[in-house]
């Protein structure tokens, strides 16, 4: 149809009035989608639009489309947004949650396996085999032969003591006092002869950890010639802070790296746990015990220490 100025326009009945300057609605959705329902709060807050808007931090409402909408205290989300964002479902159970707590360790020698070689009497060191400190000797293995003129006098009374049952027994007990190794007893009882030159056993197997014999000097009764140390079982002493000693317990399980093997990880046990502080540091000294059967731990060895600080029970 054309205007009486000559221009052409489209007549539209009543009933199919459009007005261009309106938007759809929030409850309209396009052919074959879902319906969008109302725009919700995107930090969560109870605040919903039937139109698009944004917050006051200028984020956009979210859309919820019909089906997921909310129900009580239940959120329902689609099966593909699920998917989609990798989430996993897995029933509710009891579980002991674990809360490490680190602290740095130094390796020590473990104090009830070190063992102090001194003699009973004034002796002569005639000769000295475990002649180096840090040397292995094994139990039963000769450290020193000495001569000692007590050890000989005792000796002597034995023999002298014949088979009177008492005497004997009394000149045995002598020669135990003296701590006189067991071969060199046995040798006199079978010889009546008495060892002049007396080779002394290791105690123990370990390391010499400190040597102040020489061999040819006198060592007097009681001064320590040797010590030893076994190296089958390993202290790891870590400074633990002020703040996390309530959640270490003795018996509790560690994890112990040291810098020397770095991809290696030890387990040990809390044994001890230090009753004072260090007024300079606020940390408490932890003691560990690790295995060392192999004897690749060794002393002043720097340490970092892991220990599960849990829970615990998990029904308390």
């Amino acid at each position: 149809m054309k205007t009486q100025d000559g221009k052409d326009f489209i007549a539209v009945r009543s009933s199919e009035d459009v007005r261009f300057d309106e938007q759809p609605k929030a409850e309209t959705a396009a052919s074959g989608e879902k319906k969008i329902l109302f725009y919700r709060n995107p930090m969560g807050l109870p605040d919903t639009s039937a139109e698009p808007k944004k917050d006051g931090m200028g984020m956009d409402y979210i859309p919820v489309y019909e089906g997921e909408e909310e129900e009580g205290d239940t959120v329902k989300i689609s099966l593909g947004k699920v998917q989609r964002s990798g989430m996993r479902s897995e029933p509710a159970i009891m579980r002991q949650l674990s809360q490490p707590i680190r602290a740095p360790g130094v390796a020590k020698p473990d104090e009830r396996m070190m063992y102090s070689v001194s003699l009973r009497a004034d002796s002569f060191i005639e000769k000295l085999y475990a002649n180096e400190t840090g040397k292995l000797v094994r139990k039963g293995d000769p450290l020193f032969k000495v001569y000692s003129a007590d050890m000989v006098k005792v000796q002597v009374d034995y023999r002298i003591a014949g088979n009177e049952r008492g005497a004997q027994a009394g000149a045995l007990q002598r020669l135990r006092n003296l701590q006189i190794p067991e071969p060199v007893i046995e040798t006199l009882q079978r010889t009546k002869e008495p060892v002049v030159s007396i080779e002394w056993p290791a105690p123990a197997t370990g390391i010499v950890l400190k040597r102040n014999a020489v061999e040819g000097m006198m060592m007097r009764a009681g001064e320590e010639m040797l010590m030893l140390s076994d190296l089958s079982s390993i202290w790891v002493i870590a400074d633990v802070a002020e703040q996390d000693i309530s959640g270490i317990r003795l018996g509790s399980t560690a994890k112990v790296s040291f810098r020397a093997y770095p991809n290696e990880v030890f387990s040990g046990k809390v044994t001890f746990i230090q009753n004072e502080l260090d007024m300079a540091t606020r940390t408490a000294k932890v003691r560990v015990e690790i295995d060392n059967s192999d004897h690749r731990i060794k002393y002043e060895m720097f340490a970092d220490v892991e220990f599960n600080a849990g829970s615990g029970d998990p029904d308390r």
